[in-house]
């Protein structure tokens, strides 16, 4: 069921907001793990750890973009 424009969207309903949760997850173990440091000590190139974290940041930044340009209802707390 659609709601009016004045009638905002519960925040759980909202698919940015599980994005951004689900980006902030995976980010924390990534940072958190040190397995890309552990494979560049065992031998992986330092650019294409480097290459990862830029990778997980560029994921974000389109997958925010894609979900804002589709997003046409307010959030509410409630």
């Amino acid at each position: 069921m659609s709601r009016p424009w004045w009638h905002p969207k519960p925040w759980w309903l909202s698919k940015t907001l599980w994005f951004n949760a689900l980006m902030a997850i995976v980010t924390f173990a990534v940072e958190v793990l040190p397995l890309l440091d552990q494979l560049v000590a065992l031998g992986l190139a330092p650019e294409i750890a480097a290459k990862a974290r830029v990778g997980l940041t560029v994921v974000t930044l389109v997958g925010n973009a894609i979900l804002r340009s589709v997003t046409s209802k307010a959030l509410s707390l409630k």
